[in-house]
């Protein structure tokens, strides 16, 4: 080695390609050949070296994802950590002393974290510390409220929503109008409530259903069925009747609406209407012909009228109209003392 001819080698810059490089002294005195020295060993430790950083990930709920870092260094060594603060604290992960660190199945709840790794070697005790990653977890997007039928009465309007969770949700509802074979869009139903401002009877049995988007998946609602009922309406209203007493006389009522109902009531000396029961009087009590049957002179003046309901569109209550119950005429003969009767 030029230059080397003291007592001490002084060797001021090391590389890795010195490694194990064997050095000796010849020690010349007495003798002109020299005394060597016994050979000592030179061993180069690297220090930690990071070639490849961990890089962050998005990831979908449930999913699988490895991080990983590349490095060299003599007796090199491992520690990831996590941080759930931003970054503020890190603690170790248990058993997470490799190069790489599995996540399996992430949850919503891992959405920000941040990891890192601790590279430890023989020539850095304190560790060196790797780039801080972000682990990102979108969630899937899940229907927790589902949308329920409705039933309206024309022509009110109606409406449907459905309660939802997801990242990067967005809504499309959507209307059936052939029993569920196929659905199309409702131009701008993009929010998770649909208005129906005004119904018609043709959007009776219609299904409507909302197609959520997330950014990880899309799920479909149930469909669900909008009842549309016509309103009552009485279209004829009941007349007032005469009839002779003992005979059957019948008062009627035309109405139109969805489910009608019907009962008739009596009114006996202007006091409060009552309902009416199928009996030796009357039959047909709730439909919408009322007969009077064998009718006495006593049922003269009552008067009648009759409540009209459909379901769920409420009730109309008809006319009153009297009833006037005639005597039967009757006939005396009257004979003179001696008069032959044949």
């Amino acid at each position: 080695i030029t230059g080397a001819t003291s007592a001490t080698l002084n060797l001021p810059v090391v590389s890795a390609s010195q490694n194990t490089n064997k050095y000796r002294v010849v020690i010349f005195s007495c003798s002109p050949t020299g005394i060597n020295s016994a050979p000592a060993t030179l061993t180069v430790n690297n220090p930690v070296a990071i070639q490849t950083q961990p890089q962050s990930i998005t990831l979908c709920e449930v999913e699988n994802t490895t991080l990983s870092v590349a490095a060299t260094g003599t007796g090199l060594t491992y520690q990831w950590q996590i941080s759930t603060d931003g970054g503020t604290n890190f603690s170790n992960v248990t058993g997470a002393t490799a190069a790489t660190l599995d996540l399996m199945a992430v949850t919503p709840a891992m959405n920000g974290n941040q990891y890192r790794v601790v590279l430890t070697g023989t020539c850095n005790p304190g560790g060196v510390n790797s780039a801080v990653i972000t682990l990102t977890v979108n969630s899937l997007v899940t229907i927790s409220t589902q949308p329920v039928a409705t039933s309206v009465c024309l022509p009110n309007g109606a409406a449907f929503s459905v309660t939802a969770a997801g990242t990067g949700l967005g809504y499309q509802w959507q209307v059936s109008t052939n029993g569920g074979s196929s659905y199309t869009n409702i131009t701008g139903a993009t929010t998770a409530a649909l208005s129906i401002a005004e119904t018609t009877i043709t959007m009776n049995g219609y299904l409507y259903r909302v197609v959520l988007t997330g950014t990880c998946n899309n799920v479909t609602s149930n469909a669900v069925l909008l009842t549309v009922t016509n309103p009552v309406i009485i279209t004829t209203q009941p007349v007032n009747t005469s009839v002779c007493e003992t005979k059957n006389t019948q008062i009627s009522v035309l109405a139109s609406g969805t489910t009608l109902n019907y009962q008739w009531q009596v009114s006996i000396a202007n006091g409060a209407f009552v309902n009416l029961l199928n009996n030796a009087n009357y039959s047909g009590v709730n439909t919408n012909n009322l007969s009077i049957l064998n009718t006495p002179l006593s049922f003269n003046s009552y008067r009648y009228r009759v409540i009209v309901s459909g379901v769920p569109c409420g009730l109309l209550v008809s006319d009153a109209v009297n009833l006037t119950v005639n005597l039967l005429p009757t006939a005396v003969l009257s004979i003179n003392n001696n008069m032959a009767i044949n």
